[in-house]
């Protein structure tokens, strides 16, 4: 699983979020925070679209109140 860095609506490069394909972030609000957001985080949106997996994967998203 990989994170798409955008600058500038830019591409830069392709992070690896996660090996196992299991990767945890904080929803605050309409927006998601994690190490690759910052602070600022990103709406829901336009973070589900940065996430990338192989083409036989696809990206989930679970909503739970704890962990």
């Amino acid at each position: 699983m990989g994170f798409d860095v955008i600058e500038n609506g830019v591409f830069v490069r392709n992070l690896q979020v996660s090996p196992n394909a299991h990767h945890v972030a904080v929803k605050l609000g309409d927006r998601v925070i994690d190490a690759y957001t910052g602070l600022a985080g990103l709406p829901l949106r336009e973070y589900m679209t940065r996430l990338t997996t192989s083409s036989d994967s696809r990206v989930i998203h679970e909503i739970v109140k704890a962990l």
